[in-house]
Formats: structure tokens, sequence, C-alpha cells
């Protein structure tokens, strides 16, 4: 088990955002909405993601296939979990258009990236920087453009849905 800044990084985020999910399953069973549902998902999927992502790195840190499957499943769980967002997104900003074409969109781009990351030669590992040991991904640029797109096209969406729905509009539930 080799203690580095990423695996206690991946720690503090599985630990947040199980919290976190904790808290929308909390408002999830007292509503019964939907929202509250898509956005446990969400945050659930981080940090299923966070909490394999790190335990991979503790007990592995030292195997690059290990490390390179970290990176595979790493894809395929942000991937879902932006799905779920561009779901609610197009859920809150469009209701005549059906989210699951957004949610396919966004899942069919991150299992390219997956196949890529598959395909792709490329080796991570455990780099010592002073004192403090992190972990080198050693991405290839086509699996971080394709992420780089996938949380473009999540979040910008999601944020701009919360700047036009008006404040007299009453809230969806």
């Amino acid at each position: 088990m080799v203690l580095s800044l990423t695996a206690l990084v991946e720690l503090f985020g599985a630990f947040s955002f199980g919290i976190l999910a904790y808290r929308f399953w909390q408002v999830f069973n007292e509503r019964k909405s939907f929202i509250p549902r898509l956005l446990f998902y969400f945050v659930g999927t981080l940090a299923f993601y966070f909490f394999f992502d790190s335990f991979l790195i503790l007990f592995f840190a030292g195997n690059s296939f290990a490390l390179k499957l970290s990176v595979i499943y790493g894809v395929f769980f942000q991937s879902l979990a932006c799905a779920f967002l561009v779901y609610l997104s197009i859920y809150i900003l469009n209701p005549k258009i059906n989210p699951i074409f957004g949610f396919l969109f966004i899942f069919i781009l991150g299992s390219i990236a997956i196949l890529i990351a598959i395909f792709t030669p490329f080796f991570p590992s455990l780099k010592s920087i002073g004192q403090i040991k992190v972990v080198n991904w050693d991405l290839p640029l086509p699996i971080g453009l394709l992420q780089s797109l996938i949380f473009l096209t999540t979040f910008v969406p999601l944020i701009l849905s919360f700047f036009f729905i008006p404040k007299f509009q009453k809230p969806i539930s």
C-alpha cells in the first residue's frame, strides 16, 4: 500500500461526494422528486468513481496496468455521471425534447474515449516530487480532449439553465 497525494485527494473526494449523495438520497426519499433523484445518480456515480479510483491507487500504485484500468473505469464513471447531468439539464431547459438523446450523446462520447484508452498505449506511473508521491497519468491527448468535451457539453448547459429559469416560475418537481 502506497500513500500518495493522489490517493488522499481521491479518498477526500469519495468522502465528500458520499455525504452529498446521501443528502440527495434523503431529499429524494422525502419529496419523491425527479430532480433530486438525478442529482443523487450524478453525485453517487462520482462518489463510487472516487472510491474505486482511490482503492486502485492505494493498493496498486506501482502497477501501470492497474492505473490504466483506473483511467478506463474513471472515464466510464465520469461519462455516466455527466450523462445524468445532461439528462437533467435537458429536462429542465426544454421538456419537449426527450432527455435520453443528451444522455446517449455523452455516453457515446465516453464510450469512444474508453475505446481510445483501451487501444492507445500509455503508461501511468507513480512519481515522487520531493517528498510527495503522485500519479503521473500520462494521458494521451485524444482522451483528454474527449473528456474536456464531455465536461464542457455537460456543465455549460446546466449552468445556463440556472441563469435562464425565471425567478417567478414554479419550482420543477
